[in-house]
């Protein structure tokens, strides 16, 4: 090869190293990142203390508890297990009088789903289940009615569930999901976290969104992975490629190594390219030139 060309190759070689040295660097950068990520834990709740009675503790992958009984909002006998089947299910326990944190948590369920292409009763289901059991299927016709008013699509009626239940039921169903409250001594009232619970449509609990404010992202990509991917578009199925579950904060982040093992792949196609372009060229270059004339034998003139 000429000079010319022996220097682009140098370069070649210059740039793959530096490349790799820095994909290299970054991939241990995230693996312990990761790995530390791994090892944090909470702390443990203090015993008898509010925090040992109130939260959620994320049993990710474990089935919902189907077989138990509820009323809907017209006073029929239902079973958990009668909105499962088709379609992924939001599972929210709220109590309906209460005018606190249950109020900004169904707010903030109503405004995160308005801003989805997704619908209630098309492509998702929710079913909200009061913690409160003196609270009864009249009242929840009612807030059935106020929450469809803040969210009109057509369908949503048919994907909008408001359940009352005992207490032994309700108690069933919350240990099963991980739902931790108690009753205050004086009022009565139930003591409680909040959060939205993404259930798989073979009633499986695939994410938590825990809080009152919930992300549109965050959401999507919940019911998208407990849809399996049966639902959303291809660029938002895309997006959780690039997205992973961080179950302490109860959403979504960035999934770096899988943000640098697509620009890793990336890197490599490019310089796989430029490297053979100039193995192309110089072939094309040689096969160009004409062979030297040589000299007759015994010429010594």
């Amino acid at each position: 090869m000429t000079g010319k060309y022996q220097m682009s190759a140098k370069k070649v070689q210059l740039i793959s190293s530096l490349v790799l040295a820095a994909v290299l660097a970054a991939v241990g950068v995230t693996m312990q990142s990761s790995a530390d990520a791994q090892g944090l834990s909470f702390s443990p709740p203090a015993q008898g203390g509010l925090v040992d009675k109130v939260g959620i503790d994320q049993k990710l992958d474990q089935r919902v508890a189907l077989d138990v009984p509820f009323k809907d909002e017209t006073g029929k006998d239902v079973k958990l297990g009668d909105y499962f089947g088709k379609r992924p299910v939001i599972l929210v326990m709220p109590f309906y009088r209460c005018a606190g944190t249950c109020t900004l948590e169904m707010d903030g369920l109503i405004k995160v789903a308005n801003a989805l292409n997704v619908s209630v009763g098309k492509e998702y289901e929710v079913v909200v289940v009061s913690i409160d059991p003196r609270e009864n299927s009249e009242l929840a016709s009612i807030k059935k009615r106020d929450y469809l008013h803040d969210y009109d699509r057509p369908g949503a009626a048919e994907g909008f569930h408001c359940l009352t239940g005992t207490k032994e039921s309700i108690k069933q169903l919350a240990d099963n999901v991980g739902f931790r409250f108690f009753y205050d001594a004086r009022s009565g009232a139930p003591v409680h976290s909040t959060g939205l619970m993404i259930c798989t449509p073979h009633g499986k609990l695939s994410r938590y969104l825990l809080g009152v404010d919930f992300a549109p992202r965050d959401l999507n990509l919940a019911l998208i992975e407990a849809g399996e991917n049966r639902i959303g578009s291809l660029s938002e199925k895309i997006a959780l490629l690039c997205s992973q579950y961080d179950p302490h904060a109860g959403k979504y982040t960035i999934a770096v190594m899988r943000l640098l093992q697509i620009a890793g792949c990336g890197t490599v196609l490019m310089l796989a390219c430029y490297i053979g372009s100039m193995l192309y060229m110089e072939r094309r270059r040689k096969d160009k030139v004409p062979p030297a004339a040589g000299r007759p034998i015994g010429d010594i003139t």
